[in-house]
Order: C-alpha cells, then structure tokens, then sequence
C-alpha cells in the first residue's frame, strides 16, 4: 500500500518527453485556501513535526521516496490496468546545506513533544515490506 497518494491530478500543461525537469517535495499539513490571503502559512507546531520528520528520513543514508504516475481511464476501475507514464525517485534533502539552514533559521517554532505515536488516520496495523523491496503496487 502506496504511503502517500493523490487519486485524481491533471496537470497544468503537456509533458514533453523531450524535455528534461525538477522535482521537488516538501512535508506539509494540508491548509485551506482562501482567495484573499492564499494558503494559511504552518504553526510553528506543524513546522517542528515536519522538520523532525525530515531530520528522522535523512538519517537514513539511500531512503528514497518512490513516485509513480498512472493515467487514470475513465470507465476503468481496476487502477492496476492504468497505464505508466512516469516512475521516478525522489532522494532526501542534504541536512547540512546552507538552504536548509536558511529555512530552519527563518521558521519560528515551537518544541512538541514527539515521542508520542503519530495517527494515521487508521487503527489497522499493516505488515511492512522487507528493507528495499518498497511499497508498490
């Protein structure tokens, strides 16, 4: 089971095979966006979670984050029959780069108590797969 997913995305212009590009990640929460001000920026709670958690990911030397892009077909809903256009893996950030260090220094945060369990919105407890097999589909 895929740990982060997104169902439904069209994107904003073709891609071009041709072409090479960048791609970027970021851990967040999910905000609401009002027309006027944009996107509510982080608690300085949420900006400590996410910063702990990317500190936990880059002690890990060679995590990677899979990312796989499916065409979605109407009238087909077997996802397993979507064709792949895309797989790529994106890498953890260098901790000790100067941008990092800039951005760390720029957010006002808080200290939480982390050693608690984070929810994921599921009581289930599911087997993981063994180191370096991922989780594909």
């Amino acid at each position: 089971m895929p740990h982060f997913g997104l169902s439904n995305y069209q994107f904003r212009n073709a891609m071009d095979t041709a072409k090479t590009y960048k791609i970027t990640a970021w851990l967040g929460f999910k905000k609401e966006y009002n027309k006027e001000t944009g996107y509510d920026k982080m608690t300085p709670e949420e900006i400590s979670i996410c910063r702990k958690l990317f500190e936990q990911l880059a002690q890990h030397k060679g995590l990677q984050l899979q990312i796989s892009i499916d065409e979605r077909l109407r009238d087909v809903d077997d996802y397993k029959k979507y064709p792949r256009v895309a797989r790529m893996n994106l890498f953890v950030g260098n901790v000790s780069k100067p941008e990092f260090q800039t951005q760390q220094n720029a957010a006002v945060e808080t200290k939480p108590d982390l050693d608690d369990e984070i929810p994921f919105g599921s009581d289930t407890t599911e087997e993981l797969p063994a180191a370096g097999e991922g989780f594909g589909i």
